[in-house]
């Protein structure tokens, strides 16, 4: 499958990101890789690519990659999703100064959680400052919001409170400034 990048309108194929993934990890990722080589992380990332710049099957992405199974990729691409929440808590953890709280909410995944009082459809993050509460709903690149999570932030909404997608620790980022809160010193996102 192929689709056009609109940032340069050029065609990608699933091929096309293998073999520019290839060439950053240095090693063919059509080979099998148990899930803790930094490969298996690189192979991951691809899937996630390659998935939401051609929108090609999990079947299609496998055959590529060496003619896995389907479900092969769906792992990847969630493993690479929950890197994301992991790299954006740590950016999280470095820019923000004591004045602001912030803390992940656990029940993401699609893992429904049984804690009493849980709301479905919560926010991955909350981020208070000066009073005011912010909410930080990860999303990949082409993810949907679930039915769940759009009641979820319109309650928040009412509440007086702001929920916002992001998609990548730019996007992150970006919020923080918007919000203006205070961030330490220039940390690259």
């Amino acid at each position: 499958m192929t689709t056009t990048n609109p940032a340069r309108g050029e065609r990608v194929s699933v091929h096309d990101v293998l073999r520019a993934a290839n060439k950053l990890a240095g090693v063919d990722l059509t080979r099998r890789f148990s899930g803790e080589h930094k490969e298996a992380r690189f192979k991951h990332a691809a899937f996630l690519a390659a998935r939401h710049l051609t929108g090609a099957s999990y079947s299609i992405i496998a055959r590529v990659f060496g003619g896995m199974d389907h479900t092969s990729v769906l792992h990847g691409v969630k493993r690479a999703c929950h890197e994301l929440a992991g790299v954006v808590a740590g950016y999280l953890r470095a820019v923000l100064t004591a004045e602001t709280f912030a803390t992940a909410i656990p029940g993401g995944d699609g893992q429904m959680t049984t804690a009493p009082g849980y709301v479905s459809g919560t926010p991955d993050y909350l981020i208070v400052h000066n009073g005011k509460a912010l909410f930080i709903e990860l999303k990949t690149p082409r993810g949907r919001l679930s039915d769940a999570q759009i009641d979820t932030m319109h309650a928040v909404e009412n509440a007086d409170s702001v929920v916002k997608v992001c998609r990548s620790v730019e996007d992150v980022a970006a919020v923080l400034a918007q919000f203006r809160i205070p961030t330490r010193g220039r940390i690259a996102a």
